[in-house]
Protein backbone atom coordinates (compact mmCIF):
# COMPACT_ATOMS: atom_id res chain seq x y z
CA UNK A 1 0.00 0.00 0.00
CA UNK A 2 1.05 3.20 -1.02
CA UNK A 3 -0.07 6.70 0.31
CA UNK A 4 0.93 10.22 -1.73
CA UNK A 5 1.24 13.66 -0.66
CA UNK A 6 -0.93 16.92 -1.74
CA UNK A 7 1.59 17.19 -5.08
CA UNK A 8 1.36 13.23 -6.03
CA UNK A 9 4.97 11.85 -4.44
CA UNK A 10 5.24 9.39 -2.76
CA UNK A 11 4.97 9.78 1.26
CA UNK A 12 4.41 6.47 2.81
CA UNK A 13 4.36 2.67 1.59
CA UNK A 14 3.75 -0.41 3.26
CA UNK A 15 5.60 -3.65 2.51
CA UNK A 16 4.88 -6.90 2.99
CA UNK A 17 6.84 -10.42 1.38
CA UNK A 18 5.87 -13.82 1.99
CA UNK A 19 5.84 -14.61 5.54
CA UNK A 20 7.92 -11.79 6.58
CA UNK A 21 6.04 -8.67 9.11
CA UNK A 22 4.81 -5.71 7.25
CA UNK A 23 7.39 -2.94 6.62
CA UNK A 24 6.74 0.81 6.60
CA UNK A 25 8.62 3.67 4.67
CA UNK A 26 8.18 6.90 5.34
CA UNK A 27 9.48 9.21 2.07
CA UNK A 28 10.50 13.48 2.93
CA UNK A 29 11.38 16.15 0.26
CA UNK A 30 12.20 19.37 0.12
CA UNK A 31 10.21 22.42 -2.07
CA UNK A 32 12.24 21.48 -4.93
CA UNK A 33 10.86 17.87 -4.85
CA UNK A 34 14.08 16.50 -4.00
CA UNK A 35 14.14 13.52 -1.83
CA UNK A 36 16.18 14.23 1.93
CA UNK A 37 14.80 11.71 3.56
CA UNK A 38 13.66 8.15 3.96
CA UNK A 39 13.12 5.65 6.13
CA UNK A 40 13.36 1.86 5.42
CA UNK A 41 12.24 0.14 7.77
CA UNK A 42 14.43 0.73 10.64
CA UNK A 43 17.24 2.19 8.25
CA UNK A 44 17.18 6.08 7.77
CA UNK A 45 18.82 7.75 4.86
CA UNK A 46 18.91 11.58 4.64
CA UNK A 47 20.28 13.71 1.51
CA UNK A 48 20.98 17.56 1.25
CA UNK A 49 21.58 19.56 -1.74
CA UNK A 50 22.75 22.78 -3.45
CA UNK A 51 20.77 25.23 -5.28
CA UNK A 52 21.03 23.86 -8.65
CA UNK A 53 20.44 20.13 -7.90
CA UNK A 54 23.50 18.96 -6.70
CA UNK A 55 24.05 16.42 -4.07
CA UNK A 56 25.96 17.64 -1.13
CA UNK A 57 25.77 15.39 1.70
CA UNK A 58 24.45 11.95 2.19
CA UNK A 59 23.79 9.72 5.31
CA UNK A 60 23.36 5.83 5.09
CA UNK A 61 22.93 3.84 7.75
CA UNK A 62 26.38 3.84 9.12
CA UNK A 63 27.92 6.46 6.18
CA UNK A 64 27.85 9.79 5.51
CA UNK A 65 29.64 11.41 2.38
CA UNK A 66 30.23 14.71 1.14
CA UNK A 67 30.39 15.51 -2.31
CA UNK A 68 32.09 18.58 -4.45
CA UNK A 69 31.14 20.12 -7.64
CA UNK A 70 32.63 22.11 -10.02
CA UNK A 71 31.09 24.56 -12.42
CA UNK A 72 29.91 22.31 -14.56
CA UNK A 73 28.12 20.57 -12.22
CA UNK A 74 30.22 17.62 -12.12
CA UNK A 75 31.37 15.90 -8.94
CA UNK A 76 34.79 16.34 -8.04
CA UNK A 77 35.03 14.63 -4.72
CA UNK A 78 33.30 12.23 -2.90
CA UNK A 79 34.54 11.54 0.81
CA UNK A 80 33.22 10.34 4.42
CA UNK A 81 34.05 13.71 5.79
CA UNK A 82 32.83 15.96 9.08
CA UNK A 83 30.97 18.65 7.98
CA UNK A 84 30.09 22.60 8.21
CA UNK A 85 27.44 24.22 6.30
CA UNK A 86 27.74 26.51 2.75
CA UNK A 87 27.51 29.61 2.51
CA UNK A 88 23.61 30.42 1.43
CA UNK A 89 22.15 31.45 -1.61
CA UNK A 90 20.79 34.73 -1.24
CA UNK A 91 18.31 33.82 -4.15
CA UNK A 92 16.43 30.82 -1.62
CA UNK A 93 13.64 30.58 0.56
CA UNK A 94 14.07 30.51 4.11
CA UNK A 95 12.45 27.09 3.84
CA UNK A 96 14.51 25.91 0.91
CA UNK A 97 17.61 27.19 3.05
CA UNK A 98 16.58 24.67 5.99
CA UNK A 99 15.84 22.23 3.97
CA UNK A 100 18.70 22.82 1.84
CA UNK A 101 21.83 22.20 4.49
CA UNK A 102 24.39 21.49 2.15
CA UNK A 103 28.14 20.26 3.29
CA UNK A 104 31.67 20.59 2.84
CA UNK A 105 33.91 18.26 3.90
CA UNK A 106 36.37 19.37 6.28
CA UNK A 107 38.23 16.30 6.71
CA UNK A 108 37.93 14.06 4.07
CA UNK A 109 39.17 9.94 4.33
CA UNK A 110 39.04 8.14 2.13
CA UNK A 111 38.31 10.82 -0.38
CA UNK A 112 37.29 9.82 -4.27
CA UNK A 113 38.01 12.26 -7.24
CA UNK A 114 35.92 11.08 -10.35
CA UNK A 115 37.55 12.22 -14.15
CA UNK A 116 35.82 13.69 -17.35
CA UNK A 117 36.68 13.91 -20.59
CA UNK A 118 36.02 17.50 -23.01
CA UNK A 119 32.59 16.21 -23.69
CA UNK A 120 31.28 15.97 -19.82
CA UNK A 121 31.46 11.57 -19.81
CA UNK A 122 32.74 10.30 -16.60
CA UNK A 123 36.27 8.42 -17.29
CA UNK A 124 37.03 7.38 -13.90
CA UNK A 125 34.41 6.16 -11.38
CA UNK A 126 34.29 4.07 -8.58
CA UNK A 127 31.76 1.33 -7.69
CA UNK A 128 31.24 -1.49 -5.60
CA UNK A 129 33.33 -3.57 -7.56
CA UNK A 130 36.02 -1.17 -7.56
CA UNK A 131 37.72 2.03 -9.65
CA UNK A 132 36.83 1.45 -13.21
CA UNK A 133 38.56 3.70 -16.04
CA UNK A 134 36.12 4.22 -19.28
CA UNK A 135 36.74 5.07 -22.83
CA UNK A 136 34.06 6.46 -24.94
CA UNK A 137 33.40 6.26 -29.09
CA UNK A 138 32.94 8.84 -31.12
CA UNK A 139 29.19 9.11 -30.33
CA UNK A 140 29.94 9.42 -26.26
CA UNK A 141 28.88 5.32 -25.87
CA UNK A 142 30.86 3.32 -23.22
CA UNK A 143 33.08 1.15 -24.91
CA UNK A 144 35.67 0.26 -22.97
CA UNK A 145 35.97 -0.35 -18.59
CA UNK A 146 39.18 -0.87 -17.00
CA UNK A 147 40.03 -2.09 -13.37
CA UNK A 148 43.89 -2.16 -12.65
CA UNK A 149 43.42 -3.34 -9.33
CA UNK A 150 41.68 -6.72 -10.69
CA UNK A 151 43.22 -6.85 -14.11
CA UNK A 152 39.87 -6.70 -15.92
CA UNK A 153 38.67 -5.06 -18.46
CA UNK A 154 35.03 -5.06 -20.46
CA UNK A 155 34.64 -4.26 -23.67
CA UNK A 156 31.07 -3.33 -25.27
CA UNK A 157 30.55 -2.94 -28.99
CA UNK A 158 27.27 -1.19 -30.99
CA UNK A 159 25.91 -0.91 -33.95
CA UNK A 160 25.07 0.81 -36.57
CA UNK A 161 21.50 2.77 -34.54
CA UNK A 162 23.66 2.89 -30.94
CA UNK A 163 22.44 -0.64 -29.42
CA UNK A 164 24.85 -2.35 -27.62
CA UNK A 165 24.85 -6.20 -28.96
CA UNK A 166 27.72 -7.51 -27.41
CA UNK A 167 29.62 -7.02 -23.67
CA UNK A 168 32.81 -9.18 -22.91
CA UNK A 169 35.81 -9.00 -19.83
CA UNK A 170 39.34 -10.00 -19.92
CA UNK A 171 41.49 -11.24 -17.35
CA UNK A 172 40.69 -12.32 -13.89
CA UNK A 173 37.22 -12.81 -14.60
CA UNK A 174 36.80 -13.88 -18.31
CA UNK A 175 32.48 -13.78 -19.70
CA UNK A 176 31.51 -13.26 -22.91
CA UNK A 177 28.03 -11.45 -23.23
CA UNK A 178 26.06 -11.54 -26.25
CA UNK A 179 22.16 -9.42 -25.79
CA UNK A 180 19.26 -11.50 -27.83
CA UNK A 181 17.18 -8.62 -28.10
CA UNK A 182 19.70 -7.02 -30.36
CA UNK A 183 20.10 -10.34 -32.10
CA UNK A 184 16.63 -10.23 -32.92
CA UNK A 185 16.91 -6.98 -34.30
CA UNK A 186 19.25 -8.21 -36.57
CA UNK A 187 17.30 -11.34 -37.57
CA UNK A 188 13.99 -8.75 -38.43
CA UNK A 189 16.39 -6.57 -40.48
CA UNK A 190 17.78 -9.45 -42.36
CA UNK A 191 13.99 -10.67 -43.23
CA UNK A 192 13.53 -7.09 -43.89
CA UNK A 193 16.51 -6.96 -46.58
CA UNK A 194 15.60 -10.41 -47.98
CA UNK A 195 11.69 -9.00 -48.80
CA UNK A 196 12.92 -5.86 -50.38
CA UNK A 197 14.81 -7.49 -52.59
CA UNK A 198 12.26 -10.12 -53.22
CA UNK A 199 10.28 -7.48 -54.23
CA UNK A 200 12.24 -5.13 -55.99
CA UNK A 201 13.63 -8.24 -58.18
CA UNK A 202 9.90 -8.96 -59.25
CA UNK A 203 9.17 -5.59 -60.41
CA UNK A 204 12.67 -5.25 -62.22
CA UNK A 205 14.18 -2.60 -59.71
CA UNK A 206 17.33 -1.97 -59.25
CA UNK A 207 17.99 -3.63 -55.31
CA UNK A 208 18.89 -1.35 -52.71
CA UNK A 209 21.76 -1.16 -50.66
CA UNK A 210 22.03 -1.19 -47.09
CA UNK A 211 22.77 1.90 -45.48
CA UNK A 212 23.31 3.63 -42.00
CA UNK A 213 20.09 4.28 -39.81
CA UNK A 214 17.07 2.80 -41.07
CA UNK A 215 19.28 -0.06 -42.51
CA UNK A 216 18.72 0.65 -46.28
CA UNK A 217 19.34 3.63 -48.63
CA UNK A 218 17.39 4.82 -51.69
CA UNK A 219 17.44 2.50 -54.75
CA UNK A 220 19.64 3.30 -57.78
CA UNK A 221 18.03 4.55 -60.61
Amino acid sequence: MRRHDALGRASARTQTRGSAAARSDAFGYNARSELTSTTLGSDAYAYAFDYVGNRGTATEKDASLSYVTNNLNQYTSRGEAAFLPLPENPSESDSEQSDRNVASPLNSSPTFSPAYDADGNATLVQTSTGTWSIAYNGENRPIRFENAATQTVVECAYDSQGRRFSSGSRGKAKRSVAFPVSRRFFERAMKISKKVAACRAASGAVPARAGRGSGFSRSRR
